[in-house]
């Protein structure tokens, strides 16, 4: 293999720029001998040329001697080469115009050091090509420094294949530690010694926090395997929110079957909604059961409502129904977390009906079940908003690392809403908490004036447009109202703008970058969208795992559910009682 000038396979140090052995480049005895790159049947690289570039090279030192800094790292010094002598690889994919340096590899580099350039010889023995280190060269020139560490290949110079595929090979090899094994090694480093801003420093600006990081690194084995498993592409923050529901088996499984089909920032949000009205229900549920009240979670057969009832003096209340043997509480089925009182045995109690509810039919099979289908699909569309408006701080926040394609896409979007005034932009300028809305998306603590107008003072030009475009974002999702998804309800002006409104705006945020959940896609796609229950996993994590090992079986199959809600969705999701709201209790 091609011989290379002695680099020690060591982080070592000059002019203040830590210097790292670069992975890709195989070593014996700790000093760099070869690059991996394909076979070729050039002749040895000749030592005289060899000899040269180690005179341009500055040597750190004739022989290097070890040392350890502040840190309890060794420093070893190394050959550099001036920077004035290197020039860009006119075939590599990169552009050959300088870049802006990227800010978190000039953090990185502060902090770690550089990999060494690989470079090889031109036609001019006193400048030398780059062929791998573009980057860094970026980030060299942007810090001003005289000379970089480097690995010297001369055959590379006169290989046409390996000027166009260097950079392919080495990008591929270079890739990244996943969210789980980047957590696992700051776990580990924390456990060694290591500070918080240590940590901070070597993780960098990524998505979620070191905290987070360090939280994720002591998910349950299962939950591990399980996200390890999937192809998905996690990240700190969403293994955050999966680490949520490590004692929830069945929902740690839905979580991951949705993140397989890229919807798990939607799913987390349904997860959440589910599982803060289950702890609701419990807390409603022991209070009333501690005093002696049968709790229900739906209608039983037979049940009435005490407001069909007649009291002494109006309807019947709970206070003075309570001391009946048939007083129970019913959860109710639409709207916030709460109980209704019922008496299961109005007329073997010796209860009298209002004459206006004594003709009154009991709720048919399936008009229960076009209301079970409601609340499903209002905490769909409600999980579905939430996921939504998370993705869009993230977009407005992180609008520096936007491909050009998205932020002309943006940038056009904003500013004809802005033009032809649609209803929801021409409307929101009156609308309640306004501000509140357009501070949240930009991510603001404050809404008035003077926080704006500082935001705006102090924003760059790209900053600006997005200041614009959250603004025109506040607007669209003020009008996406609750009943945006349902058409079972008759037509109106009102609501059939209000869902074209809605497929304007989903329709965008799909193009620049928003994974629609179901029915975000059935509103674009403006069909009706049939809300199923919260349905357990195809198989649990343990079902998951001994299915794995036993690939050769084969897999259950089942009827589709016949009792899928047709899509005649008829049922109110608001009472209709009008002394509901006195016979109601809730826990907020």
């Amino acid at each position: 293999m091609p011989g290379l000038s002695g680099v020690r396979n060591s982080r070592a140090q000059r002019g203040g720029i830590p210097v790292r052995a670069h992975p890709l480049i195989s070593t014996t005895e700790g000093f760099i001998m070869s690059i991996s790159m394909p076979e070729t049947d050039l002749a040895a690289p000749d030592a005289a040329l060899v000899a040269e570039i180690d005179a341009i090279g500055a040597d750190a030192g004739a022989e290097a001697q070890s040392r350890h800094d502040a840190a309890g790292l060794e420093i070893i010094p190394i050959r550099t080469i001036p920077l004035s002598a290197l020039i860009r690889n006119p075939s590599n994919p990169r552009s050959q115009v300088r870049q802006k340096a990227d800010p978190d590899l000039v953090a990185s580099v502060k902090e770690n050091g550089f990999d060494p350039f690989i470079i090889t010889k031109t036609d001019d023995p006193s400048i030398f090509m780059i062929m791998d280190g573009h980057r860094r060269m970026d980030v060299a020139e942007h810090l001003k420094l005289k000379d970089v560490p480097y690995a010297f290949d001369p055959s590379l110079a006169d290989d046409p294949v390996a000027h166009h595929l260097i950079a392919v090979i080495t990008s591929q090899h270079k890739k990244p530690l996943t969210a789980l094994e980047t957590a696992g090694a700051l776990f580990q480093a924390a456990a060694a010694g290591a500070s918080k801003s240590t940590l901070s420093k070597a993780y960098g600006k990524k998505n979620g926090s070191v905290a987070q990081a360090l939280k994720v690194a002591k998910l349950p084995e299962t939950t591990r395997s399980a996200a390890a498993a999937c192809t998905y592409e996690w990240d700190i923050t969403e293994l955050a929110a999966l680490d949520e529901f490590a004692d929830d088996e069945e929902a740690t499984a839905r979580l991951v079957e949705a993140a397989e089909e890229n919807r798990f920032a939607f799913r987390v949000e349904r997860e959440r909604i589910e599982r803060a009205e289950r702890e609701q229900r419990a807390a409603i549920r022991a209070e009333h059961e501690a005093t002696g009240v049968a709790v229900f979670d739906e209608e039983p057969d037979g049940a009435v409502r005490l407001s069909r009832l007649r009291g002494d003096s109006g309807s019947m209340s709970a206070e003075l129904h309570a001391a009946c043997p048939g007083h129970a509480a019913v959860f109710e089925s639409y709207g916030t977390v709460r109980v209704s009182f019922y008496c299961l045995d109005a007329e073997g109690n010796g209860h009298e009906l209002w004459q206006s509810y004594s003709s009154q039919q009991a709720a048919k099979p399936q008009d229960k079940a076009a209301k079970r289908a409601v609340v499903v699909g209002n905490k769909d569309f409600t999980a579905a908003q939430s996921a939504r408006a998370a993705w869009l701080r993230g977009l407005i926040s992180g609008a520096g690392k936007l491909e050009k394609d998205k932020l002309d896409r943006i940038s056009r979007f904003t500013t004809l809403a802005t033009l032809n005034a649609p209803d929801p932009v021409r409307k929101f300028p009156s609308a309640m908490k306004r501000a509140e809305l357009q501070a949240e998306l930009l991510g603001m603590a404050e809404s008035s004036p003077e926080d704006f107008e500082q935001a705006v003072a102090s924003a760059s030009p790209r900053r600006l447009m997005m200041l614009q475009f959250a603004t025109v974002a506040a607007a669209y999702e003020k009008a996406a109202t609750k009943d945006t998804w349902r058409t079972d309800q008759p037509p109106s002006e009102y609501t059939g703008a209000d869902r074209r409104h809605a497929r304007t705006w989903l329709t965008f945020c799909r193009e620049v970058g928003h994974n629609l959940s179901p029915i975000e896609e059935a509103i674009v796609a403006d069909e009706t969208y049939v809300p199923t229950p919260l349905a357990a996993a195809s198989c649990t994590l343990a079902a998951a795992q001994e299915a794995e090992d036993t690939e050769d079986e084969a897999d259950p199959s089942g009827d589709e559910d016949d009792d899928e809600v047709s899509n005649g969705l008829v049922a109110e999701d608001e009472p209709t009682d009008p002394e509901f709201d006195e016979q109601g209790s809730s826990q907020q």
